[in-house]
């Protein structure tokens, strides 16, 4: 009876060491640390300049150096207009790398996209957030104008009543103009001018200005006669 009970403790004890390093063996892969990936932002506009009421696409690009794209998280673009000192949001995607289309700029607009970051990976890992370069689009006015004949009446928008359209004329298509006459326009942007019947081929330039706000534009006009 006497000899037994050390068996027994002996055994209790090699159990409970066995427990202790089984828990020990489910426990470890919980310490295990989340990752923090940094991420780029790039954006890229379709063009740099448009006419007044057109529109631009802007190309869109979220990495990280470790050459995996984040799928969570928003990016916003946003814009700063001309004489403007704070950025407001134009449109949000839920997609990071998504394009953002048809954007249409009422001035010269300064643009960039934010990219949110985001912790709701599935794995635990958290992605950082950033933004990417400004870029600037340029609003051009815009003309109205004839095709054919020789008067021309249009209108020139937006913000251009009481102000000057200058008209140059050469017989040389590529060079050689000479201002002919300055016409203003009405409260309105509306222009008229009737061209000289002079004979032969001359070609015209009908040229408005531009501001902080809108860049210049002009076209081209071209009479014969014989």
């Amino acid at each position: 009876m006497t000899s037994s009970r050390p068996a027994a403790r002996t055994f209790v004890a090699v159990a409970c060491a066995v427990a202790v390093g089984a828990v020990s063996l489910v426990s470890a892969p919980g310490s295990t640390a989340s990752d923090t990936r940094t991420t780029t932002t790039l954006a890229s506009p379709g063009a740099g300049v448009v006419v007044f009421g057109g529109t631009v696409d802007v190309e869109v690009s979220v990495d990280s150096p470790s050459g995996l794209a984040p799928t969570a998280g928003t990016s916003t673009l946003l814009a700063l207009e001309s004489g403007s000192t704070e950025w407001v949001e134009v449109a949000t995607s839920t997609s990071p790398g998504a394009d953002f289309l048809d954007v249409r700029p009422w001035m010269n607009t300064t643009y960039k996209v934010a990219y949110s970051g985001s912790s709701d990976t599935g794995n635990g890992d958290t992605w950082a957030a950033s933004e990417s370069e400004p870029f600037t689009i340029g609003v051009k006015r815009r003309i109205v104008h004839p095709t054919t004949g020789f008067d021309l009446g249009g209108r020139v928008t937006p913000r251009y009543g009481r102000k000057v359209v200058v008209v140059r004329a050469s017989r040389d298509k590529a060079r050689g103009y000479t201002v002919v006459r300055t016409v203003r326009t009405d409260g309105r942007g509306r222009y008229s001018y009737v061209l000289p019947k002079q004979r032969g081929t001359w070609y015209w330039i009908l040229r408005v200005k531009g501001d902080a706000s809108y860049r210049g534009n002009a076209f081209a006009y071209q009479t014969n006669v014989f």
